[in-house]
């Protein structure tokens, strides 16, 4: 009995750790909306948003040291505040609604985001990732006008919890999904 109490806290632990860092790739992704690829200098505008989306994500990860055990994140389209990714997002085949993010790619193709060659090579100039399958919503075509109009982004963390004690097995999936709507454009 003591060893399923001791498990189901330990998955209660990486249900916390993943919607914190769902939450964080939200509100980063949200605060950066649509992008202005304009600006010749791709560090300080918002062309990279799902970049710096995935990258607040990771850090949460990381920090709860749950990031080796990342299957996928999908920063994908919603309609509403409790939408959720489509069911080909979260299985990894992607549609034009998402972009997703394996956990290989995160863990190694995920460099600092201070690293001005690492962000230009993850990103295209319409900021689409490079290494997310298959880059559909990318920021540019996002909409955030002031009317009630604008979109909602959200971002879908998966990790893959294991048992310490294998009585249930040897692990379940760990999903959390949070949404925020993409913040208006000051006019």
């Amino acid at each position: 009995f003591s060893a399923a109490a001791i498990d189901f806290g330990l998955g209660w632990r990486s249900g916390l750790a993943t919607i914190e860092a769902a939450r964080a790739g939200a509100r980063v992704g949200s605060s950066l909306g649509p992008q202005d690829s304009t600006s010749p200098d791709i560090t300080k505008n918002g062309r990279i948003a799902d970049f710096y989306s995935v990258s607040s994500a990771k850090a949460a990860l990381k920090a709860s040291g749950k990031l080796n055990q990342v299957d996928r994140i999908v920063v994908f389209q919603s309609t509403t505040l409790d939408g959720q990714p489509s069911a080909a997002c979260r299985t990894g085949a992607g549609d034009t609604s998402c972009s997703v993010i394996s956990g290989a790619n995160l863990r190694t193709n995920w460099d600092a985001a201070s690293d001005d060659t690492s962000v230009k090579s993850q990103t295209t100039a319409t900021g689409c990732l490079t290494i997310a399958n298959p880059r559909n919503f990318c920021p540019t075509l996002r909409v955030n006008t002031p009317q009630g109009s604008a979109q909602y982004l959200g971002v879908y963390v998966r990790i893959r919890h294991n048992y310490l004690f294998p009585i249930l097995g040897s692990g379940t999936d760990v999903s959390r999904t949070a949404v925020m709507r993409i913040e208006p454009k000051a006019e």
